[in-house]
């Protein structure tokens, strides 16, 4: 019968060296802090030195979004790291705000309060939030994939609800359409369809971590 000693070296020839990851807080600070420097240098680049931006004058609409945004980023964060289960009511705070920005803008619509800003191009708008979606959905699932995620569905709707709210919210800063309907077809929507797509990609993404631990 092998001896203890020897068996415990021949499982620990090759094992790959442990990475050092930064704690949540910093992780969730540094990515909230990259992923807002990346939105406000697109918003300048594509704005001609802030010249567009247009603050909305029904920006209380956009609170529920920045509180999507705030904790699904540190839901994904938080239950990346094994031996971290998800908080019940952080897990059902993100879908709640979602759904509260979506009634606040259904409000709008049907009661037909509207401003006088001019139609603005939707190509435009789905392009420039697919641009500001891309890097801040890498950087945090760059992130996440430095631990070892063991819940992959909810971790892939968490960053991608993260990201796109982010981009959502920078959109409302570039696009000066304040329409109920376009922003509920082009800057809500988008978060909905990109959230449940993160499902699928955390799948994806997050399989070999698993398949690496066990």
């Amino acid at each position: 019968m092998m001896k203890t000693d020897v068996l415990i070296d021949r499982l620990s020839a090759n094992l790959a060296p442990v990475r050092r990851v930064f704690p949540i807080s910093v992780a969730y600070c540094l990515w909230i802090g990259s992923s807002l420097l990346i939105l406000i240098s697109y918003i300048w680049w594509r704005s001609d030195f802030f010249r567009m931006i247009h603050i909305p004058i029904y920006i209380y609409e956009l609170i529920p979004a920045f509180l999507v945004l705030l904790i699904s980023a540190y839901n994904a964060i938080h239950t990346s790291i094994p031996g971290n289960r998800k908080i019940q009511y952080l897990s059902l705070a993100p879908i709640s705000f979602l759904v509260l920005w979506m009634c606040l803008l259904l409000f709008r619509f049907f009661t037909g309060i509207t401003s006088d800003i001019p139609i603005y191009n939707y190509h435009t708008c789905i392009r420039d939030f697919l641009l500001m979606n891309l890097p801040t959905s890498i950087g945090l699932i760059y992130i996440i994939r430095r631990r070892y995620p063991m819940s992959k569905k909810n971790i892939g709707f968490w960053i991608f609800t993260a990201s796109a709210t982010m981009s959502a919210l920078g959109e409302a800063f570039l696009c000066p359409n304040e329409a109920a309907s376009h922003l509920i077809l082009i800057h809500l929507f988008p978060v909905f369809g990109l959230s449940l797509l993160g499902i699928w990609i955390g799948n994806f993404v997050f399989h070999r971590e698993l398949d690496s631990t066990f």
